[in-house]
């Protein structure tokens, strides 16, 4: 017959910690806002730590995919004229505002630079490629050029708007299509991450992932598919219950902190105001474990200590 411990080991106990970035004890990285990189203490510490999993997620898509990470390429446009950033404005697209908002920062691009010559470039967009085509007014050859070409796009558009790493040249007549579609709504997933405890999961990315891991052990705690547009909610539960990260008898958990990622890029979204939540799953050893009553910082003199016997199975 099974245990009493609803079909769980019964030398094991199984916690829930729900945690919205609005609950936050200050944030984790003085660089972001407390809601985009919270920072939680626990009021009871849990030792003896066994395992531990996110069981779900709830995320605002209010963040940026266009942001002030990954908004500027550049255009070099004919012989003798100087390279000149293009700078996308920060916020979130469809292909037509996007057409739009590409061929205005193109022209104004070229505008900036010295040579007498300026272009102007309209950009449209085809549905049946999902493709966009840029052409200057000048029948000039022009490049644009999104970093190395072994960048990933961590921090260029170019995976939003259909490009390779590297130069992409223009034809003759100053024609360029995109080699690939545009992704309108950015990374078709998002990493939950975590500094304090990421690296006590088991989770690991391949070497070519070169703007994270690396083919190591990062703070990647769980992959989240973005399953909705901007301006709703991404939604997610666990598929896979029954497996565990083993924390091997871990002793303390005093403050947690998360933050998420946007596809294979290493910086975290902003929110823009709004939080995310998570529900973390713990299973704790059975045994004798002290609690703190006070603050979440143990206190000498001001500990509670409990005793749990192991539950009795049922003949």
């Amino acid at each position: 017959m099974s245990g009493t411990n609803f079909g769980l080991n019964d030398s094991l106990r199984y916690f829930e910690i729900e945690l919205d970035s609005l609950d936050n004890s200050g944030t984790f990285n003085s660089s972001y806002a407390a809601t985009d990189w919270p920072s939680f203490r626990l009021l009871l510490p849990l030792t003896g730590v066994a395992a531990m999993k996110i069981i779900e997620v709830q995320i605002p898509f209010s963040y940026y995919v266009i942001n002030g990470v990954n908004n500027t390429f550049i255009l070099r446009e004919s012989v003798g004229m100087i390279p000149n950033t293009v700078t996308l404005p920060v916020g979130n697209y469809d292909a037509n505002t996007l057409v739009a908002a590409l061929g205005t920062a193109l022209t104004a691009a070229s505008a900036s630079g010295t040579s007498p010559n300026r272009y102007t470039y309209t950009v449209t967009y085809a549905v049946g490629t999902g493709k966009i085509t840029i052409t200057s007014s000048g029948a000039n050859v022009f490049d644009l050029i999104f970093g190395l070409p072994t960048n990933s796009g961590n921090v260029n558009p170019r995976l939003f708007i259909g490009f390779p790493g590297g130069d992409t040249a223009s034809n003759s007549s100053g024609v360029l299509v995109s080699p690939n579609a545009i992704q309108i709504t950015g990374p078709d997933y998002l990493y939950v991450n975590s500094q304090t405890i990421g690296s006590d999961c088991k989770t690991y990315l391949p070497v070519g992932a070169v703007n994270i891991a690396q083919g190591g052990q990062g703070p990647q705690m769980a992959k989240v598919p973005v399953n909705c547009n901007p301006g709703s909610t991404i939604y997610w539960q666990d598929p896979d219950a029954q497996k565990w990260f083993d924390l091997d008898d871990r002793n303390n958990f005093p403050l947690l902190d998360f933050y998420l990622t946007m596809g294979n890029t290493n910086y975290p979204i902003q929110l823009n105001g709004l939080s995310f939540s998570i529900k973390l799953g713990i299973l704790t050893n059975d045994r004798d474990h002290t609690a703190d009553v006070t603050d979440g910082n143990p206190v000498s003199g001001r500990l509670s200590v409990t005793t749990v016997n192991p539950r009795k199975r049922r003949k």
